[in-house]
């Protein structure tokens, strides 16, 4: 329909059941052919040809021209979009915990992947799907010279790597990698560099929620939260250098996404519907690896999740990083307590252990107002808020307007 009305607007009735061409498109088509590459078809168009068209003749032929035309122009960007898709995906940290399900999960979708180990190669599982779609090499993401050339042509990252040593008996130290901001602070932001400098559409960061540290705390070099939040704050900066660098490229053509799960949990995978998102750390909660490997790989091959930071659990393990700020952003959203913590349907009913124990929650725990949820990732993404240039600040948790 959409062909026969734009062929329509280029002929002008002459005479009950007979059309003639109009002389701009006339001019512009009586010296060349209009092929249609779906049809095989080779047509002329010419004034002198088509005084003897009925409307038969008009409708089937101009459509078919039409359509031609309107493929032409379409089917060109179409196979260029279509070849830059097929680039692999480069995933730092394939043979962890979280980049493996992060490999594994892409193979299953048919996706090629570049798959980086700071160690040593490693082998996929025989029975692995389309495990002849991935590539395994060694880089170290402290020394850029050893990836550079395995970005080439991908169309994302996606940067799972962290500062645990997963092959035993390997010490960091004989690859040259010292502490965590070798892997969690200097390695992103090279890794950051590099996929800006060569246009990489997408880079997806997965760090997390750390919510277990406050910024702002000074532990002692012996205690075990020195560790544990040295790492969390090697993160953060991790985070700030790989928003400095797509800042400063000012290139709308690339992008990143940064993505913070709760705790880990080798469990089974519950999907989309199970998943919340969440944006100004104000909620953390537990996210199984494999449901984490699907929200990394969507973001991955989705525009509308670039540029933003968000967290990520399971909707009915949320709880809050900081319960007094949480308590007051929800309840000014109109939630009772009751609703705060068990979700909707308790605003006038007590929660009964039974209920709990085996009814899913409904709505939200400890509303912030910014949380998303859906059937499709895709989808969800639409809904963020881009990142604002705004320093983080733990005593603002639960009180953001945006």
């Amino acid at each position: 329909l959409l062909a026969t009305l734009a062929a329509a607007q280029a002929f002008s009735p002459t005479a009950p059941g007979a059309f003639s061409v109009n002389p701009k498109l006339s001019a512009a088509t009586s010296a060349r052919s209009l092929r249609m590459p779906s049809l095989g078809l080779k047509m002329r168009f010419q004034s002198s040809d088509t005084s003897h068209w009925n409307r038969r003749d008009f409708i089937t032929t101009t459509t078919s021209a039409a359509a031609g035309l309107l493929l032409g122009d379409l089917l060109g960007p179409m196979k260029e979009a279509s070849a830059a898709e097929k680039g692999p995906i480069v995933v730092f940290g394939a043979n962890g915990f979280t980049g493996g399900d992060v490999m594994r999960t892409l193979l299953k979708q048919g996706i090629p992947v570049t798959a980086i180990s700071k160690f040593k190669e490693f082998k996929i599982a025989p029975d692995q799907e389309n495990k002849e779609l991935a590539t395994i090499h060694v880089a170290n993401v402290a020394k850029p010279q050893t990836f550079a050339k395995l970005l080439e042509g991908a169309r994302a990252v996606i940067y799972a790597d962290d500062a645990q040593v997963s092959n035993a008996g390997t010490d960091r130290k004989d690859i040259g990698l010292e502490e965590y901001d070798e892997i969690e602070n200097i390695g992103v932001a090279n890794v950051a560099k590099m996929a800006a400098q060569m246009k990489i559409p997408h880079m997806v960061l997965c760090s997390s929620t750390c919510k277990e540290c406050d910024p702002s705390e000074v532990t002692q070099p012996d205690d075990y939260r020195s560790k544990v939040c040295g790492e969390c704050n090697s993160r953060r900066s991790g985070e700030a250098a790989v928003k400095e660098v797509y800042a400063q490229a000012n290139d709308p053509s690339i992008g990143y996404t940064i993505v913070r799960p709760g705790t880990l949990m080798p469990s089974e995978l519950r999907g989309v519907k199970e998943i919340e998102l969440n944006q100004g750390m104000s909620k953390s909660g537990v996210i199984s690896r494999l449901d984490l490997a699907e929200v990394l790989v969507a973001a991955s091959l989705s525009k509308d999740a670039a540029g933003s930071t968000f967290e990520v659990y399971y909707r009915d393990s949320a709880q809050p990083t900081d319960m007094f700020a949480s308590l007051n952003s929800c309840k000014s959203l109109g939630k009772s307590v009751e609703e705060c913590f068990f979700g909707d349907g308790y605003k006038d009913k007590k929660p009964e252990l039974d209920d709990l124990m085996t009814k899913k929650v409904k709505g939200t725990l400890f509303a912030s107002g910014r949380e998303v949820s859906g059937s499709n990732y895709p989808q969800m993404f639409k809904k963020l808020s881009k990142d604002k240039d705004d320093n983080f600040d733990i005593n603002n948790l639960g009180f953001s307007s945006s």
